[in-house]
């Protein structure tokens, strides 16, 4: 009786590491069957002459006014933003959905969902241009109020 329960649990841990060498081969195997470049790859395409040219270009922006300057209300704003579909942070690639969200939590005086300024990334010049409209929409609200 003993050794027939010996032969159970020998043959239970070679199953087990028969399938934890079937599955560490299918884990290895995961990137590339998603379509995902090994590491290295991904550091070579920081190197490509188009994404310097992103890295470069919002510097440059910030220079000159950034490229949200030209917005005159939030929903231009917004349109800019829809036509670029995401933007860069220093911490994190924001879309422009989730950058509508923070900017309409910026912009709302209602204290539960209020955010600061300082949680738009300032990349092209966005937390300016979304600072000089609030400013703007603030004081066009507070002469409609005074009327």
């Amino acid at each position: 009786m003993e050794s027939g329960r010996e032969n159970r649990i020998s043959s239970r841990s070679s199953t087990l590491r028969a399938l934890a060498t079937q599955g560490g081969a299918l884990l290895s195997a995961l990137p590339i069957l998603l379509g995902r470049r090994p590491r290295e790859a991904r550091l070579q395409r920081l190197d490509t002459k188009s994404s310097r040219n992103e890295f470069q270009g919002s510097s440059r922006s910030e220079m000159s006014g950034g490229v949200f300057a030209g917005a005159k209300t939030f929903r231009d704003l917004f349109q800019m933003l829809d036509v670029k579909r995401a933007l860069w942070g220093t911490q994190k690639r924001y879309t422009a959905q989730e950058l509508k969200i923070l900017i309409n939590r910026v912009r709302t005086i209602n204290p539960q969902f209020h955010l600061p300024l300082e949680v738009i990334p300032e990349t092209n010049g966005l937390r300016e241009r979304v600072k000089v409209l609030a400013a703007a929409e603030a004081l066009t609200d507070k002469r409609n109020d005074h009327r």
